[in-house]
């Protein structure tokens, strides 16, 4: 299988330095070059998945419309962030007609709304919104190679800002001049953390003593010196390889 041969061969690297962050970037486009209709074929089928549990309970809310001539209207405004008749919704949600007074004598608040609600809501937008078509037979024999794919190239965004990450000094108000915070961008998963932080705090002891010492090429070095020491050894890659199920 391509993309765990290419798995093998990227965890028997010692470090992910810029060749070898090319070698897995040309790898994967090459992937990407031959397999296309697999891959487009797996996205779709993730989609499908997607749309179908959202259906499952989707979110709305409801209103009542005062109509002039017939009783009351019951309007489900339901959140939608998928394709419907082609497009994206610009306000991201759309009204569905549920019925009126004679349906639901408590209006909103009938009883029997709920559960009518999620069977004419997942049947508008289907017919809207309608699944895509899935290769079955692709998607059973390519779908483990395309999860790798899948995560390989996330990984990448993570493997090519280590080399060049943002970041910003700040200083307390209590700190010496040479004592400055290193505030690294971030935004990966990092293991035994829920969510992935915005920022890594470091603190720092400057070598020469004050910012004002330093040129600014100068200065700019030896801190990324000391985020690229510092990631190493506290937030290494974490590699979580996905099973193949």
């Amino acid at each position: 299988m391509e993309m765990l041969r290419l798995t093998e061969r990227i965890l028997s690297f010692e470090n992910f330095n810029s060749a070898v962050i090319d070698f897995i970037k040309q790898s994967l486009n090459n992937f990407y070059e031959r397999h296309k209709s697999s891959i487009i074929n797996y996205e779709n089928w993730k989609l499908n998945c997607e749309k179908e549990e959202y259906l499952k309970a989707p979110e709305y809310k409801l209103y009542e419309i005062k109509n002039r001539n017939t009783s009351e209207s019951i309007i489900a405004n339901v959140k939608w962030k998928f394709l419907y008749e082609g497009n994206y919704l610009e306000d991201k949600s759309i009204s569905v007609y549920l019925g009126n007074k004679n349906n639901f004598p408590e209006g909103k608040f009938d009883e029997n709304i709920p559960k009518i609600a999620t069977e004419k809501i997942r049947h508008f937008f289907l017919e809207k919104s309608p699944l895509d078509i899935i290769d079955t037979k692709d998607l059973s024999s390519m779908k483990y190679e395309v999860e790798l794919y899948e995560y390989w190239k996330e990984k990448l965004k993570e493997l090519e800002y280590r080399l060049s990450p943002i970041y910003y000094l700040s200083q307390s108000k209590k700190d010496q001049s040479d004592k400055v915070i290193i505030n690294i961008k971030w935004g990966f998963n990092i293991p035994n953390k829920e969510k992935a932080p915005r920022y890594l705090l470091k603190r720092y002891t400057l070598k020469q003593k004050s910012i004002e010492n330093y040129q600014k090429e100068d200065l700019d070095r030896e801190i990324r010196q000391v985020i690229s020491q510092f990631l190493d050894k506290n937030h290494p890659v974490f590699i979580n390889i996905p099973k193949n199920k």
